[in-house]
């Protein structure tokens, strides 16, 4: 799968309200994350709603 991508804007918003964040520490669910999501650069979750519905996914950032 693809990760997800939000523009530091978007990250910047969610983590005031609490539904995004960084990846304080390498758990089973990062490790599970990393092999769904090859491309994730390990460092930050988001959650929210978009056409698909609800998510909890980890994301990247693009400045």
């Amino acid at each position: 799968m693809t990760t997800r991508t939000l523009t530091r804007a978007e990250y910047d918003a969610k983590a005031r309200e609490g539904y995004a964040g960084r990846i304080d520490r390498e758990d089973e669910a990062a490790g599970i994350w990393r092999q769904i999501y090859p491309d994730w650069d390990g460092k930050r979750w988001a959650m929210g709603a978009d056409t698909a519905g609800p998510y909890f996914d980890p994301i990247n950032v693009r400045d």
